[in-house]
């Protein structure tokens, strides 16, 4: 019985092996295409033997390894053959001061924003106060003043009537509120 030893057609990697069958004319062990009767080196992670020029050669396997480099860009190996570069990092890299810095006013502006939806309360309605908020309530509150009522949508979607008889009241709690992310 012969052991053969077969490989990809593509990359040359060691799969599997199988007894040849004979022959039946000429009673030899057939080798089929993309196999050798060679046995093919012991590999070690991140290594695969590959049949090439009549042998086997160790070559590294790093497939499926995703690395960084020190600017934080990632990368994945895809192919045989392909190392690691000398500058890859197993993780991602800390950011740096300024990553640090830029993830914090990031942060710190989704809280301003978040704030401001969330809004103030007055009689019962949480009253945001956004950019256009104060747009919409400027041209409510001119016409509120000449005497009509509004029932205003606030960009929270609360809604809330606005009268003759409180839009003072209301003024004062709302604008110190919105002014308040003024510094």
């Amino acid at each position: 019985m012969t052991t053969i030893y077969h490989y990809h057609p593509t990359t040359s990697e060691y799969r599997n092996e199988t007894t040849a069958s004979l022959d039946p004319l000429e009673k030899k062990p057939m080798i089929p295409a993309h196999a050798t009767t060679k046995k093919p080196p012991a590999t070690k992670e991140n290594e695969a033997a590959i049949f090439e020029n009549d042998s086997w050669q160790i070559v590294p396997d790093y497939r499926g390894v995703e690395y960084w480099l020190p600017d934080g860009s990632v990368y994945e190996i895809l192919e045989l053959s392909q190392e690691l570069p000398p500058e890859a990092l197993s993780e991602k890299p800390a950011p740096t001061a300024e990553e640090l810095a830029a993830i914090e006013e990031q942060e710190r502006q989704a809280a301003i924003k978040k704030q401001k939806l969330d809004g103030v309360e007055f009689d019962g309605v949480m009253c945001s106060a956004t950019f256009r908020d104060q747009s919409g309530l400027l041209a409510a509150m001119q016409w509120v003043k000449a005497g009509g009522s509004t029932v205003f949508i606030f960009e929270n979607d609360n809604k809330l009537e606005i009268t003759p008889a409180n839009i003072e009241a209301f003024y004062s709690v709302w604008a110190p509120f919105r002014a308040g992310f003024f510094k």
